[in-house]
């Protein structure tokens, strides 16, 4: 395990997330490391940019998951990381509005 996902679960865990939450943020992050088969640290806005769309496209994820994924990297490079995100660059997905009948 690399260190940098080390200090995420502590990170986590000083804000008080939940031992599930903890456990599906490093599964987040892990799996987008292993798509590069790279360390997360090494990985920049391009490649997160890439597995977001691989996400949506190809593994067909709700876009729930993957605002969640997208979430947890959020989280691993701001917090973990100490580094900026641009929300601009690497947007939630939207959901639908549906008007009522």
């Amino acid at each position: 395990m690399y260190k940098s996902i080390e200090k995420m679960i502590s990170d986590l865990e000083i804000r008080g997330r939940s031992k599930d939450t903890i456990k599906n943020m490093i599964f987040a992050v892990s799996t987008f490391s292993k798509y590069y088969n790279s360390s997360p640290e090494n990985l920049g806005e391009k490649e997160i940019i890439n597995y977001i769309k691989y996400c949506i496209n190809e593994r067909n994820l709700c876009r729930g998951i993957v605002n969640y994924i997208n979430s947890a990297l959020k989280f691993f490079y701001v917090v973990t990381l100490e580094g900026t995100w641009s929300d601009l660059r690497i947007p939630k997905l939207r959901y639908d509005k549906k008007l009522p009948r």
